[in-house]
């Protein structure tokens, strides 16, 4: 029965503290990777989506301009307009809530 013991213990069959070290470091290197890739995604997703909601924004704001008379036009009305916009932009949210 000892001898059995000491037999399976002297066998060279199994993993040695090197080869578990290695395969960690590959793995970190592959995970490290992976993480950098999914990361450059992300921010590329995101400035898409940015760029493409201004984009929409800035076709709403022209077509309400293309909407003004040239008689409704006057000196300061920059400032109701922004405020039209801030307004209008509120109550799509909210109407957008409440849908849901």
């Amino acid at each position: 029965m000892k001898k059995n013991i000491v037999k399976k213990l002297k066998s060279n069959k199994g993993f040695t503290m090197q080869d578990v070290i290695i395969g960690l470091v590959i793995l970190t290197v592959f995970a490290g990777t992976i993480a950098g890739t999914y990361l450059a995604i992300y921010k590329t997703q995101a400035q898409t989506q940015a760029t493409a909601v201004a984009s929409l924004y800035g076709i709403q704001i022209l077509e309400n301009i293309d909407r003004i008379s040239y008689e409704q036009v006057k000196n300061g009305m920059e400032q109701s307009y922004k405020e039209n916009l801030r307004n209008a932009r509120w109550n799509g949210t909210q109407n957008r809530s409440q849908s849901i």
